[in-house]
C-alpha cells in the first residue's frame, strides 16, 4: 500500500509494467491515482471556472498553440537551428526517455470501451480504436512506437518494473504512463477526471508538432512518434463526450469541477517535456518525409474509417460442444469459437473488450479483438 503523501516511484513502475508485461493490476492503483489527483488539485493550470466559458477558452488555447508552432516554423525557415535535437544521439536519448509516455498516450480511453452503446461516449470509444489501430499492426500506436525505437537503435533499458530511473525525464514519462493506465483501470470511479485528462491531451500541442518536425529532419518516422491529427488536436473526442454528458448529469457544477481536476492532472503529469538542443554544430540529414500542415480542428466528430478491407468476422467452423474446444491449439481460433457461440452482439463485445486492454491490444489476440470490435462497432 502507498503510505507517503506522494506516489512512490516503485508504484509508478509497477503500474506501467501492466502495459507491456501482462502483469496483474496492483491493488494500490486507485490509491495511486487518488494521490495524483490530490496533487493535481493544487496546480494552477485549470479550466475556466464555469462550463459555459469552456468552448471559447479551448478554442483560444488551441489557436495559441498552433500560432506558437507557426512561429517555430517561421524561425526555422529563416535559418534558426533545431531547438530540441542537435543530432541523432540526442534524438535517440529523447525517444528512450519519452517511450513510456508515448506508448501509453491514449490508453486511458480504454476506460470507456464498455460504454460503446452510449452515443455520448462513442467518440471516445472510436478514439481508443484509433489508438489500437483498429487491429491493424501497422496502425497500432504501441507497435508503431516500438518499431520507431528499434529502427533508431533506441531500446529502453530501464522500463522494467522496479528498475531505477536514469533521468528526470524518463521518470516523468513513466509517471505519465502510469496515470493513463490507472485512469483506464478505474474509469468508472473517475469518469469525470478521465474526460478532463483527455480533454487536455487532445488539445493541440506545439511541443508535439515541433518534435515531429525535428524527428523528421533527422530521418525518424514522425508519424510513429505522434500522428499529425493527434498533435494538432484535430479530433477532440473528449470534448464531444463532455457536451453530451453535461446535459444529463444530476449536478453539472460538481461534475465539471472533477473534469477540471482531470485537466490539471494532465498539466501536471501528462505534458511532454522536450529537451534543449545541445550547443554546437547540428547534424544535417535529408528529411524522411515532407510533413503536411497540421489538420484543422474539426467542428464535429466522425470516427476514422477502417484502413483495410474488412474480412469476415468468423472465418472457421467450430463444434457446438465447448468441451471440444480444448483441442483448439490457437488462441486466435479459440477467440473465434467463443465469438461464434455468443448469443448476442453485446456478449461478443464484452468478450472482445476484455482482450483490448492497454496491455493486450498490441498482442496477436488483442489485435484480432480490436479488428472485430471495430467492425461490430460500426454495425
Amino acid at each position: 500500500m502507498l503510505t507517503s503523501a506522494a506516489p512512490s516511484h516503485t508504484a509508478t513502475c509497477r503500474i506501467f509494467a501492466t502495459l507491456s508485461e501482462h502483469l496483474a493490476w496492483p491493488d494500490d492503483a486507485e490509491q495511486y491515482l487518488r494521490l495524483q489527483l490530490d496533487l493535481a488539485a493544487a496546480q494552477p493550470d485549470g479550466l475556466p471556472p464555469h462550463y459555459d466559458l469552456l468552448g471559447g477558452w479551448l478554442n483560444r488555447e488551441a489557436e495559441e498553440a498552433l500560432a506558437a508552432y507557426r512561429r517555430y516554423q517561421d524561425e526555422r525557415a529563416d535559418g534558426a537551428p533545431r531547438r530540441h535535437f542537435a543530432n541523432v544521439a540526442q534524438m535517440r536519448q529523447f525517444l528512450v526517455s519519452a517511450a513510456p509516455s508515448r506508448l501509453a498516450a491514449g490508453a486511458s480511453l480504454y476506460g470507456v470501451i464498455g460504454r460503446w452503446e452510449d452515443e455520448d461516449f462513442q467518440p471516445m470509444v472510436a478514439s481508443y480504436l484509433d489508438y489500437a489501430g483498429h487491429g491493424i499492426p501497422a496502425h497500432n500506436q504501441y507497435i508503431q512506437y516500438a518499431a520507431l525505437l528499434e529502427a533508431n537503435g533506441a531500446v529502453p533499458a530501464d522500463t522494467q518494473a522496479g528498475a531505477p530511473s536514469h533521468s528526470v525525464e524518463s521518470a516523468a514519462s513513466r509517471r505519465s504512463a502510469a496515470v493513463e493506465l490507472a485512469l483506464a483501470r478505474h474509469a468508472d470511479v473517475h469518469l469525470a477526471e478521465l474526460i478532463g485528462y483527455n480533454l487536455a491531451r487532445q488539445q493541440p500541442s506545439a511541443a508535439l508538432l515541433a518534435a515531429r518536425h525535428e524527428l523528421n529532419e533527422l530521418g525518424a518516422d514522425a508519424d510513429a512518434f505522434a500522428q499529425p491529427g493527434d498533435a494538432a488536436g484535430s479530433a477532440p473526442s473528449a470534448l464531444f463526450t463532455l457536451r453530451g454528458v453535461m446535459a444529463r448529469v444530476t449536478d453539472p457544477a460538481a461534475f465539471y469541477r472533477r473534469v477540471d481536476n482531470g485537466y490539471r492532472l494532465h498539466a501536471m503529469a501528462g505534458r511532454l517535456a522536450l529537451p534543449t538542443a545541445t550547443p554546437g554544430p547540428q547534424a544535417v540529414m535529408p528529411p524522411r518525409d515532407p510533413l503536411d500542415a497540421p489538420p484543422p480542428r474539426t467542428a464535429n466528430y466522425t470516427p476514422a474509417p477502417l484502413r483495410q478491407p474488412e474480412r469476415p468476422l468468423i472465418r472457421h467452423q467450430f463444434p457446438e460442444d465447448e468441451h471440444a474446444w480444448e483441442a483448439i491449439g490457437s488462441e486466435l481460433h479459440l477467440l473465434e469459437a467463443r465469438l461464434a457461440s455468443s448469443e448476442s452482439k453485446e456478449e461478443a463485445m464484452q468478450i472482445l473488450a476484455r482482450l483490448m486492454s492497454p496491455g493486450e491490444q498490441h498482442t496477436p489476440v488483442g489485435l484480432m479483438a480490436a479488428r472485430i470490435f471495430s467492425q461490430l462497432f460500426r454495425l
